[in-house]
């Protein structure tokens, strides 16, 4: 079982602008919150009628980036995998191989190539 899934780059957010200090508390700042909840709204569009998987996953991240500005990839894992929680698979603590890659840059077209697949257990 496999499924892939897009996401535009403007959706995107790294963790380095994810939590904020409000009133002496660290929560997530709105940008991050809006960019979640647009990513959210989009993979609940494309996996309409799916059932979220309770099993095993390897997922595989592919980000196409707008321009050169060096990024760490890393950072934009934690919104990709928050966003399939509970649509693509029920939590993301199901994720036991997670590959993040960087492609080549594509300014007409920046974004996140995602497929997940269900690990089989031998």
């Amino acid at each position: 079982m496999t499924l892939a899934l897009t996401l535009p780059w403007a959706v995107l957010a790294t963790v380095n602008g994810r939590m904020g200090n409000v009133g002496g508390l660290q929560r997530l700042t709105r940008n991050y919150r809006a960019r979640l909840n647009a990513a959210r709204l989009l993979v609940a569009a494309a996996t309409r009628g799916h059932e979220p998987w309770a099993c095993p996953l390897e997922v595989t991240i592919t980000l196409y980036a707008p321009d050169r500005v060096r990024r760490d990839v890393d950072g934009y894992a934690k919104l990709i995998l928050d966003a399939m929680s509970g649509t693509v698979y029920d939590d993301d603590f199901r994720v036991d191989d997670l590959r993040l890659r960087r492609g080549v840059v594509n300014r007409r077209n920046p974004r996140a190539e995602i497929t997940v697949r269900a690990i089989t257990q031998d």
